[in-house]
């Protein structure tokens, strides 16, 4: 939870100290995509979706919930870093 607020440091940091002189405006577009995800992982890990519905036992390695978080966050993290690519080609 914590690395997902952390994705508010870049946007706290422009409004408070941007120069538009020596840097490029920021677009802060794909935050929106990225907290998405990072959200359905939440959603997935404190839900305790898949087990919620199984036997115990049945997802003790593969497919827990927290299994589930923690790819949805590498998705989340892939995706940000692709869209930070992005930006570092449009420069």
């Amino acid at each position: 939870m914590l690395f997902g607020l952390s994705l508010l440091a870049p946007i706290l940091y422009v409004y408070v100290d941007f120069d538009e002189t020596i840097a490029m405006p920021p677009h802060f577009d794909h935050l929106g995509i990225v907290i998405g995800i990072f959200a359905v992982g939440i959603i997935f890990y404190l839900g305790k979706v898949p087990e919620r519905w199984l036997k115990q036992g049945t997802l003790d390695y593969c497919g827990h919930s927290h299994n589930i978080f923690h790819v949805v966050v590498m998705i989340g993290v892939a995706t940000d870093s692709y869209y930070s690519w992005q930006l570092y080609l449009a420069r």
